[in-house]
């Protein structure tokens, strides 16, 4: 994390109950270090967040995360770039793909409504709201 000192770090704490204990264990610890502010998302922001994308229509028993940052992206960055936004099983080339990008786990079935996400995204990069890089980086 040293070589990102000075960068904001925005953690998940009230997203979801398990989020809690370890957001919080990384944020003692960055304190400790003096390397980044960490940043958490009020509980309060999140729901109307939810109710908002519901509004707009996506269907979701849960809002991804991607989708909490790229919106609260929206409102506090002039110029956004998604990389690695893809909602299918597989890519681009056939290759499969995981859910995350951190393990091999395979998107649990109705939490999220990724496709309807990705093509939230593809509408905002056809009105210049944001860019969505499709492909390799």
């Amino acid at each position: 994390m040293k070589q990102y000192s000075g960068a904001s770090v925005l953690m998940p704490a009230f997203s979801y109950t398990e989020c809690t204990v370890p957001s919080f264990k990384v944020y003692y610890t960055l304190q400790e270090f003096n390397f980044q502010k960490v940043f958490f998302l009020h509980p309060d922001y999140l729901l109307r967040l939810s109710n908002y994308w519901k509004q707009k229509r996506l269907k979701f028993i849960r809002l991804s995360s991607g989708m909490m940052l790229v919106s609260a992206a929206l409102e506090l960055c002039e110029s956004i770039t998604l990389y690695g936004f893809w909602p299918y099983s597989f890519g681009l080339s056939e290759q499969p793909l995981s859910h995350h990008y951190y393990d091999d786990v395979q998107p649990k079935h109705n939490v999220h409504d990724m496709p309807s996400e990705f093509w939230t995204y593809a509408r905002m990069h056809l009105e210049g709201v944001l860019k969505l890089h499709l492909g390799n980086c």
